[in-house]
């Protein structure tokens, strides 16, 4: 007869063992989910399930034990609920200057217009 504290019968990894009256049950930690044997515990593939945690407009959700890791594709970041993608405005702050023109962003690219037909340089950070 196994029991909790004589024979550990559960997994101890992200395993719990439960005495009860006269026996005992096996849990598991969140993000793991028991195994068909009763006793260890399975990663749960929080990606793939119906309603996945990140957001798939422009995001990226990766499985990770016993848990899972929001990210962005290029040109979007992560939103304050480490969920959702927010779009960058490479025009903003310190990523994009544009010395004879406006900087702005069509379709995630970014475009110097100037009062002469200006062209994004090569260097990406002058017109």
């Amino acid at each position: 007869n196994y029991e909790c504290g004589i024979h550990p019968p559960c997994s101890w990894t992200n395993g719990v063992c439960t005495n009860s009256n006269g026996s005992y049950y096996c849990s598991c930690t969140k993000g793991w989910t028991l195994g068909q044997n009763g006793i260890s515990c399975i990663d749960i593939n929080e990606c793939a399930q119906t309603n996945p945690p990140c957001s798939w407009s422009n995001g990226v959700c990766m499985n990770t034990n016993g848990g899972y890791f929001c990210s962005c594709k290029v040109g979007w970041t992560l939103g304050q609920d480490n969920a959702s993608c927010v779009d960058v405005n490479e025009c903003i702050g310190n990523v994009s200057s544009c010395s004879n023109g406006t900087c702005i962003t069509v379709d995630k690219q970014l475009q110097c217009p100037g009062k002469l037909e200006s062209t994004f340089a090569q260097n990406e950070f002058s017109c």
